[in-house]
């Protein structure tokens, strides 16, 4: 296993956008071990693992990825803070 500071990896010069995409990717890749270890590790049926738990875990990721590029850092004032 790298570490993720590992030069090699090119991830420190990823944005936080592609890292997320590059996440969600990495799980549907190797979905089927997720699958079995989250099965295992909650004891929750294999079939809720593998069409509910994997699948909105990929698709939360993929809609937060979206709003890396949108936040900059702006806030709403506020009285007596």
């Amino acid at each position: 296993m790298h570490s993720i500071r590992d030069p090699g990896l090119g991830w420190q010069r990823m944005k936080g956008k592609n890292v997320m995409l590059c996440a969600a990717y990495l799980i549907e890749k190797h979905d089927d071990e997720i699958v079995a270890f989250e099965t295992w590790a909650n004891g929750k049926p294999y079939e809720q693992s593998a069409n509910v738990e994997v699948l909105m875990l990929v698709r939360q990721i993929r809609y937060y990825a979206g709003w890396a590029g949108r936040l900059h850092g702006l806030t709403i004032p506020a009285d007596g803070g």
